[in-house]
C-alpha cells in the first residue's frame, strides 16, 4: 500500500518508459517537433557508490505546465544509456532549454519510475539548489552534429489544404501514391476550374495562370508576382511531377514528405486564385 494518498500526488504528466532508453529519448523529441516549449529543464541525477547515475527529466514548458520523463537515462559506463543522455542533453540545448542539474534521493527516483511524483517532491526541486559547478557537460560524449535525424519526418496536418487529407493519412504506408494522386487532384481541379478538359501539363498551367491575359489570378499588383507564381506551379510539376508520370522514383521518407508539402503550397495558391473579370 502506498504510504500517501491521491490527492497528493504532484500535477505532472509522465512520458517516456523506465528503463528504456530510447523511448525516454523520442518522449522529449516528440514534445520539441510538436512545438511545445520547454523552457527549463531538470536533471534529475540519482548516483551510486561507484558514481554511476540513474537520470530523468522534469520539464517546465508554458504556462509552468510539467512534464516528467521516467529514468531511461544512466552514466558512469559505456552504452546506450549514456549515449541517449549525451543525445538529450544536446537537443535541450539546442531547443534553447535552461538546462538544470539535482541530485535526488533514491526514493524520488523510484516514485518519478513510478510516475507518482508527490507535490512535495516538486516542492523540494523548487527550493534545491542545483549541482554547482556544472556537471552535466560531463555526460556529454562528443558532438552531436546531426540532431535532426531524432525527429521523424512528418506531415504537418495544420498547413494541410484540406483535400489532401486522406491522402495525407494513408501517407507513410504508401508516400508514392500520395504525392501522384495529389498532382493528378491538381491537374483536374484546374481544368474544371477554367473549363479545359483536354488540356495538361505545361500547356493547362500556362492557360490557367501564366500572363495577363491568364484565366485564374492573384491579384497582384505586380505583375512578374503573377508570372513569378505560375512559374512556380510549371517548375514543381515540371520537377517532381513529369518525371513520377514517366517512371517509378525512388524517395527517401524525408524527400517524400518535402515533395508532399511542396504540392500542398500549389493546392494553397491554387484556392487563393480568383477568375479574371471579363474586362480585365
Amino acid at each position: 500500500m502506498p504510504s500517501f494518498k491521491p490527492k497528493d500526488l504532484a500535477a505532472i504528466e509522465y512520458h517516456g518508459a523506465s528503463g528504456i532508453t530510447q523511448h525516454c529519448l523520442d518522449a522529449v523529441a516528440r514534445l520539441i517537433h510538436f512545438g511545445d516549449k520547454i523552457y527549463v529543464a531538470k536533471l534529475l541525477t540519482c548516483l551510486d557508490r561507484h558514481n554511476c547515475g540513474d537520470h530523468g527529466l522534469l520539464l517546465t514548458m508554458e504556462h509552468e505546465h510539467f512534464v516528467a520523463i521516467k529514468p531511461g537515462f544512466s552514466s558512469g559506463y559505456n552504452g546506450e544509456g549514456p549515449t541517449g543522455l549525451s543525445t538529450v542533453l544536446r537537443m535541450l540545448q539546442w531547443q534553447g532549454a535552461d538546462i538544470e542539474e539535482y541530485d535526488v534521493s533514491p526514493a524520488i527516483m523510484e516514485r518519478l519510475n513510478a510516475g507518482c511524483l508527490l507535490s512535495k517532491d516538486v516542492d523540494y526541486l523548487e527550493l534545491a539548489k542545483p549541482v554547482l559547478p556544472v556537471r552535466y557537460y560531463d555526460y556529454m560524449l562528443g558532438s552531436h552534429r546531426d540532431l535532426q535525424r531524432y525527429f521523424p519526418p512528418t506531415i504537418n496536418f495544420g498547413l494541410l489544404d484540406k483535400r489532401l487529407v486522406d491522402l495525407a493519412l494513408n501517407f507513410p504506408e504508401n508516400p508514392g501514391y500520395a504525392i501522384d494522386s495529389a498532382f493528378k487532384r491538381l491537374e483536374d481541379q484546374i481544368r474544371r476550374r477554367i473549363d479545359m478538359p483536354g488540356e495538361s501539363g505545361s500547356k493547362l498551367l500556362t492557360k490557367a495562370f501564366l500572363g495577363e491575359g491568364s484565366i485564374l489570378h492573384w491579384g497582384d499588383e505586380n505583375p512578374s508576382e503573377q508570372s513569378s507564381k505560375a512559374n512556380l506551379f510549371k517548375s514543381v510539376f515540371g520537377a517532381y511531377r513529369n518525371p513520377r508520370a514517366h517512371r517509378e522514383v525512388a524517395a527517401s521518407d524525408d524527400e517524400a514528405v518535402r515533395e508532399f508539402m511542396l504540392v500542398n503550397s500549389l493546392y494553397l495558391l491554387e484556392a487563393a486564385a480568383v477568375a479574371r473579370k471579363p474586362n480585365a
